[in-house]
């Protein structure tokens, strides 16, 4: 198991050492910009193992491509060539949780239940003359009312719809006519949908829409024993993946210019780093870059190793750093900087050899090496 290396900012280091000078930083004698270039120093000498492994994808127009801006070494480049397969799935503009789906398709299913469903309401009042109001709260207009006398023999009335909840009836008697079952139906099928004020349970309140915009995200290399055959990322909202990949030749810009590209070469795609671009001897092409990235977060922020072998050697160069610009200003530290010095001492050749320390695939590639080399020299030198 490879254990990915984590990091924190100088911002985050410094705090932990102005801890054990706390006085020194309450009387501001402790100067923040003279100690970031003594981090930046540990992490050139600590070496590229430090830096952050990135990947990218680039797009080559006229020949050449912009380089990342936080690029300080690049590794390898793969053109995703002509007979290349891409497969493109469009994402929703627009989605909800799980449990937003849950509650629209239950709502949903609600809706459609009650807007097939005849609901009644029934009621036992005394009809005086003129106008009688009958709430009914079934929450249509689309209603058919019947008005039954004690004897059950078919009162008519004259009917006004007010609203969904309400109708009232007009009764042309000089007389109350008590003891009468007024029947209201209702349905919402005429209307095809059906939803009560919102807040209730067949109606809740709208799910929040979130909006997807379009991103871009990292490059996934897919490799073999065999070597790298594949890359899928997504952009613009759309996933692509390409099947067939060729590698650059990286040429060293220092002895060849980029015009002069050897075409003996047995690769035919060549590529050099001028500029801050990627220059090239193709027109156009999807390119995915493998490189080392600076030692620094996407807001520009210094970053250092985070590690418990390696925190002290940064710890104790920022205190030895922090003595002698005190000693400078005439504080009376000398035993304290005599302390600091001898323990830094201690970390760096700890923070060393840690960080020198190869991993398991690094020496199991190198048995693996050592054996062929032995299998060559001592086995098929009898061959012939």
């Amino acid at each position: 198991m490879i254990k990915e290396l984590e990091y924190r900012t100088f911002d985050e280091l410094l705090d932990s050492v102005k801890l054990d000078f706390e006085t020194y930083d309450i009387e501001n004698m402790i100067s923040n910009q003279t100690l970031i270039k003594i981090a930046q120093k540990i992490n050139k000498e600590l070496g590229l193992k430090l830096n952050p492994s990135k990947t990218k994808i680039l797009d080559l127009r006229k020949g050449k491509a912009k380089l990342p801006s936080d690029l300080y070494v690049l590794n390898f480049a793969l053109r995703c060539g002509e007979e290349y397969s891409y497969e493109i799935m469009n994402f929703p503009q627009a989605y909800g949780t799980y449990q937003q789906g849950v509650e629209e398709g239950t709502r949903q299913a609600t809706v459609d239940l009650l807007a097939r469903m005849v609901k009644q309401y029934t009621v036992v009042m005394d009809i005086e003359p003129g106008s009688n109001v009958v709430t009914h709260n079934l929450g249509t207009t689309n209603v058919v009312i019947q008005a039954v006398g004690p004897t059950g023999n078919i009162l008519t009335f004259d009917v006004n719809i007010t609203n969904s909840n309400q109708i009232r009836i007009i009764s042309e008697s000089d007389v109350t006519q008590s003891n009468i079952k007024v029947i209201v139906l209702g349905s919402n099928s005429s209307y095809g949908v059906y939803c009560p004020p919102p807040g209730t349970l067949a109606c809740p309140a709208e799910p929040e829409i979130i909006s997807v915009e379009n991103t871009t995200s990292c490059p996934t290399l897919t490799c073999n024993t065999s070597g790298c055959d594949t890359v899928a990322y997504t952009d613009n909202n759309n996933y692509k993946k390409y099947n067939v990949l060729y590698q650059f030749r990286l040429l060293d810009n220092k002895s060849t210019t980029v015009d002069e590209f050897n075409m003996t070469s047995l690769h035919n795609d060549m590529a050099t780093v001028k500029n801050g671009y990627l220059v090239t001897n193709l027109d156009e092409a999807t390119v995915l870059i493998n490189y080392q990235g600076q030692m620094e977060d996407e807001d520009g922020n210094l970053l250092v190793l985070d590690d418990p072998l390696v925190n002290e050697y940064y710890e104790y160069a920022l205190k030895k750093r922090i003595c002698e610009n005190l000693i400078a200003n005439g504080e009376q530290v000398i035993n304290l900087y005599n302390l600091i010095n001898n323990e830094l001492r201690k970390a760096k050749i700890d923070a060393h050899h840690y960080v020198r320390t190869p991993g398991f695939k690094t020496l199991l590639k190198t048995w693996r090496m050592n054996r062929q080399a032995m299998h060559v020299k001592y086995y098929n030198a009898f061959k012939s």
